[in-house]
């Protein structure tokens, strides 16, 4: 099954057609969700870079957020994965592409893969706090508040993304710079339920 997945990865990467190559990228992403030894495999077969690298290369949205989703699935809960990922650059490109704004298809999902590529790894976090990426979540919410209906999504995946980065009792570094945002939250968290409390 292992070489059938290489072999799979191989016909995606030398396919033209974007469909194809979208559905092949769920059909591995659901592998991923399923099958841990078959991310050992791909992990070893180098292809963590592969689809960092086609990350990189590609030019249509959709195809990106594929490779993002696929990404995700192959290095949830894999230190292993994670810090190949993060050692290659993954948390540098990341950053760009939230800084590209909410607006951006590419922001949910690159926060998204931020949560999976931190969770649990202090490398991860550490990197993704000095490359400046709390900072930039924590200046897209205030930026977007108040919260509403047009922007809640961003801003659960800001938050659980925030989240993934503090979330080590060792890393009070993290924890401190995420301070700053607590009063907003609560804010954001005590407007909502004005809006709704039942008389």
């Amino acid at each position: 099954m292992g070489s059938d997945l290489i072999l799979l990865f191989d016909c995606i990467e030398k396919s033209s057609c974007l469909k194809t190559r979208i559905q092949s990228l769920n059909a591995m992403a659901e592998i991923f969700s399923t099958n841990n030894e078959l991310k050992t495999v791909f992990r070893e077969k180098k292809g963590i870079q592969r689809l960092l690298k086609l990350l990189i290369m590609s030019t249509e949205m959709k195809l990106k957020q594929a490779v993002m989703y696929t990404l995700s699935c192959a290095i949830d809960t894999c230190v292993s994965s994670q810090n190949i990922a993060i050692r290659k650059g993954a948390v540098g490109l990341i950053i760009k592409m939230l800084n590209d704004g909410a607006t951006s298809p590419l922001f949910c999902p690159s926060a998204y893969l931020l949560t999976m590529l931190t969770q649990g790894n202090s490398l991860g976090q550490n990197t993704f706090r000095q490359e400046g990426g709390i900072s930039s979540l924590m200046h897209f919410l205030w930026k977007s508040f108040p919260v509403t209906k047009v922007n809640l999504v961003t801003w659960m995946f800001c938050l659980t993304s925030l989240s993934s980065v503090v979330n080590n009792p060792r890393n009070s570094m993290n924890q401190s710079e995420c301070l700053k945002i607590l009063p907003l939250c609560l804010q954001a968290i005590e407007t909502k339920f004005r809006q709704h409390r039942i008389c």
